[in-house]
C-alpha cells in the first residue's frame, strides 16, 4: 500500500504567499485612503451635531449661546478664521457658562504637524451663536451663513472630493456638504 503525503508543496506555498503578497499591495493604500474619508466624515459630523446641540440650549434655555473654536476649553479663540479641531465650547453667551467642551477631536495637536498624513484642519469663523429661537444670531458671533471646511493634505491635489464643509443657515439648521477644489 502506498501512503499518502498530506501538505504543501514548496511551489504551492510559494506562489500563495505570492498571490498574498499581491493583494496586500494592493489593498493598503486603499485602507488608508479609506481612513482617512473616515476621519474627515466623522469630524464633520462631530461638529455639526455639537452646533446641533449649541442649537437646542438656546431654545432649552431662553438666551443666546455660542460654539466656538477654543483650544483651553474656557475661551473662545481669537482671530478672523480658527482651527476647530484644536477643539471646540459650547457656552452662553452673556454668562460665559461653558455647557460642552470638545477637546481635539482628532487628537493631540503634536499629532496633527504640517507635512504628515494625519494632518486634519477645520478652518471657519470663530464662533457660531443662536438666538432663543433656534436661529442664527446675526449681532453675537459671525454673521450668517458660516461655512467651517474641514480637510486633509489631500486637498491641495485639484478635484479632490474629500472636503466637508458643515455649513449653517440663517435658520440655524446645520448640514454638511462634499466639496472639491484647494
Amino acid at each position: 500500500m502506498k501512503s499518502r503525503h498530506t501538505g504543501f508543496t514548496l511551489i504551492e506555498l510559494v506562489i500563495t504567499i505570492a498571490l498574498l503578497g499581491i493583494l496586500l499591495a494592493w489593498a493598503i493604500p486603499n485602507v488608508r485612503t479609506f481612513i482617512k474619508n473616515a476621519r474627515i466624515s466623522s469630524s464633520a459630523s462631530e461638529l455639526m451635531g455639537d452646533i446641533g446641540v449649541a442649537r437646542q440650549e438656546a431654545q432649552r434655555r431662553g438666551v443666546v449661546v455660542q460654539i466656538c473654536a477654543s483650544a483651553d476649553g474656557t475661551n473662545c479663540a481669537g482671530g478672523a478664521s480658527s482651527d476647530w479641531l484644536n477643539g471646540w465650547i459650547i457656552k452662553t453667551a452673556t454668562l460665559g457658562q461653558v455647557i460642552r467642551y470638545n477637546k481635539e477631536p482628532q487628537g493631540p495637536i503634536s499629532g496633527r504637524a504640517t507635512g504628515t498624513s494625519n494632518q486634519l484642519t477645520a478652518n471657519g469663523p470663530p464662533n457660531i451663536a443662536f438666538i432663543p429661537s433656534g436661529s442664527m444670531s446675526t449681532t453675537v458671533g459671525s454673521p450668517p451663513p458660516v461655512t467651517i471646511n474641514i480637510r486633509d493634505e489631500r486637498a491641495t491635489a485639484g478635484g479632490d472630493t474629500t472636503q466637508r464643509d458643515v455649513t449653517v443657515t440663517l435658520v440655524g439648521r446645520p448640514q454638511i456638504l462634499k466639496v472639491s477644489g484647494p
